[in-house]
């Protein structure tokens, strides 16, 4: 009877131990992904942040009058600039780039003209837009108003920058072309490198079928389904992976983070 007893005290025991190392698990994994979804917020925020802010500098260049002069000029004409004409547009390129400092970069693209041009602001300089300009093709092809191109690489001289992409259109009628804006992503890739212990965790940005921003390339984010049945625990290349979606989309793009389950 003893022996009993004992037994049965042993397993009431052990129940009683699993449930606590139980719950204190499940507490500790749901601080930990509160952690992770703050963190999904702050990075949203920021390409919030980056993306209107095109806005701020594309749309007041065309109301002073000095600088929609020099860039409808630039559109509607395709001789080559003067050096008065090229002063003018750098000066209008400069002034967008003024209103905000996240700008590296604006490309400036007209399919009449057989050389267009891009301008960095850190060295205050306008250059011919070579032929390897990574987002050259985008440009022939662009049928939005409104565009957002993934990040790439763009090299001046020694200095290399890692930009995502905006390109909007020009207003008035009968003019093709477009003006397209690197951000600096610096800010965004920190925010995303707060990896708070998960040496697996990853950041994705999508719009459509396009993936945006991702600080892991080795996954095909590309080929998921990307909607908001994408919350939950997958398996990808192998590996089981959480993934957890914000629970707002901004103007279509899904931005989103991946880590390990068992991390």
């Amino acid at each position: 009877m003893l022996r009993r007893l004992i037994f049965f005290f042993l397993v009431v025991t052990c129940m009683i131990g699993m449930i606590a190392c139980y719950s204190i698990y499940r507490q500790k994994r749901i601080e930990l992904l509160s952690v992770l979804d703050q963190q999904l917020f702050r990075v949203a925020e920021e390409y919030k942040d980056i993306t209107e802010d095109f806005w701020e500098i594309y749309l007041p260049v065309f109301e002073d009058q000095n600088d929609n002069t020099s860039i409808s000029q630039y559109f509607e004409n395709n001789s080559v600039l003067s050096p008065v004409e090229r002063f003018n547009l750098t000066e209008a390129l400069s002034s967008m780039s003024s209103r905000d400092e996240k700008v590296q970069w604006i490309a400036i693209y007209s399919p009449k003209r057989e050389i267009n041009y891009i301008y960095f602001p850190v060295v205050d300089s306008m250059q011919v837009l070579e032929d390897d300009f990574p987002y050259l093709e985008k440009l022939t092809e662009k049928t939005r108003r409104m565009d957002i191109y993934p990040s790439e690489k763009i090299q001046n001289q020694d200095l290399d920058y890692e930009s995502l992409a905006i390109v909007g259109g020009v207003p008035g009628n009968g003019m093709e072309g477009s003006i397209i804006v690197g951000y600096d992503i610096g800010t965004l890739q920190r925010l995303c490198e707060e990896n708070n212990g998960f040496s697996s965790l990853s950041f994705s940005i999508a719009w459509g079928d396009r993936i945006l921003f991702s600080t892991d390339k080795s996954i095909e984010w590309a080929e998921r389904k990307a909607d908001s049945e994408l919350d939950g625990i997958y398996w990808i290349n192998g590996e089981k992976r959480y993934i957890k979606m914000l629970g707002e989309q901004l103007r279509g793009e899904q931005i989103f983070y991946s880590v390990k389950w068992w991390e």
